[in-house]
């Protein structure tokens, strides 16, 4: 899985802005750290929630809560793609931090 060989040998980098908004949960700051690495190639992320479920040992509603999340507070930007019967989802990263009010 192309996935699962990006995220072995890697780490993760996550800006101040994640890291100290005390709006996010702690393990969707973690979260948001592996969703930049899966954008650098295709600038997205397309990872499932079952894929970040289990490189992080908890359960698919866990990780759409942390999704959620990271989009409710602008740090993610959400698309769906309709494909006969099957969605795909890709995650964009807001670089620009322009939530706060």
């Amino acid at each position: 899985m192309a996935e699962e060989t990006r995220m072995m040998g890697y780490y993760v980098v996550i800006p101040n802005e994640v890291m100290f908004d005390e709006n996010l949960m702690a393990n969707a700051k973690l979260l948001y750290g592996q969703i930049a690495l899966l954008t650098e190639k295709e600038g997205y992320c397309w990872a499932s929630n079952k894929f970040f479920a289990d490189k992080n040992n908890t359960s698919e509603k866990s990780i759409s809560k942390w999704i959620n999340n990271l989009a409710d507070n602008n740090y993610i930007k959400l698309e769906y793609e309709h494909l006969g019967v099957n969605n795909i989802r890709k995650i964009f990263l807001n670089t620009s931090f322009k939530h706060k009010k």
